[in-house]
């Protein structure tokens, strides 16, 4: 990942937005397809009992019957190699279980009517992996997903994606903690920096925007207004050796000072 770094007086758009690209492919799961035990009994009792069935498109369920319905632990592949094996309830998957997608993905956890339903585990191929709530097939709730490089988010999840209080780290000790819109920093939030950088306020689309105050380890603080991540608008800058800068800014630039 890539971040541009400056001097603090030229102030670049630091889009937190672009640091934390955590947008991942659909959650919908490929092995949802509610199933029928329809199909030939190759062996063992497919109405009650255990039992194997295979149909014509070549999937095939091995497992529990009841009623002629599955029902109980069984095992259901399908043609595309995506699998389930778990608890079901009349012919769906319903209860604890693993489903290995066609793509490489895998969920452990909590099903039902065919979908992941409450608490699990999601891991991908390239090695990220999601701990936490599952609502129809997405990710919405509380929940944790860390990547191998070592980004990090923990906090609220709805319809797949970050919204809501969270916070995300990056590798290196780049932080933000606060409110986030439809994946992105957006809100009332801070944002840190290894260096000690430390930015208080509102931002939107992951980029600092409205008022807001940046602190220094040098010493030197601004307070005042953004736009797209630069000074923009009324603020004052104060240094440790007494200096002050005040009036209205225009891309991290002083372009109207205030008489003092």
């Amino acid at each position: 990942m890539r971040r541009i770094v400056r001097p603090f007086h030229s102030h670049a758009a630091i889009a937190l937005a672009a640091l934390i690209p955590m947008t991942l492919s659909p959650m919908t799961l490929s092995c949802v397809t509610p199933v029928s035990p329809l199909g030939d009994c190759v062996s063992g009792n497919c109405v009650s009992g255990m039992g194997t069935v295979v149909r014509a498109d070549g999937s095939r369920y091995a497992g529990e019957f009841r009623d002629g319905e599955i029902e109980g632990q069984g095992t259901y592949a399908y043609p595309d190699g995506s699998s389930y094996t778990g608890q079901w309830s009349a012919n769906h998957k319903s209860g604890e279980g693993t489903g290995i997608m066609s793509d490489g993905r895998i969920y452990v956890g909590r099903w039902e009517m065919d979908q992941a339903n409450g608490w699990g585990t999601m891991t991908f191929p390239e090695g990220a992996r999601y701990v936490g709530e599952f609502r129809d097939g997405l990710r919405s709730g509380q929940g944790v997903i860390q990547f191998p490089d070592g980004r990090l988010y923990e906090g609220d999840w709805l319809y797949d994606q970050r919204h809501g209080q969270g916070q995300a780290t990056l590798p290196g000790g780049r932080r933000y903690k606060g409110e986030w819109r439809w994946g992105q920093p957006d809100g009332r939030g801070t944002m840190s920096w290894p260096g000690g950088r430390r930015y208080v306020g509102f931002v939107k689309e992951g980029r600092m925007d409205g008022e807001g105050i940046m602190t220094h380890p040098s010493g030197v603080v601004y307070e005042g207004s953004y736009s797209r991540g630069q000074r923009e608008g009324q603020g004052t800058l104060r240094y440790p050796d007494g200096r002050v800068e005040t009036g209205r800014w225009k891309d991290g630039v002083l372009v109207e000072p205030t008489a003092r």
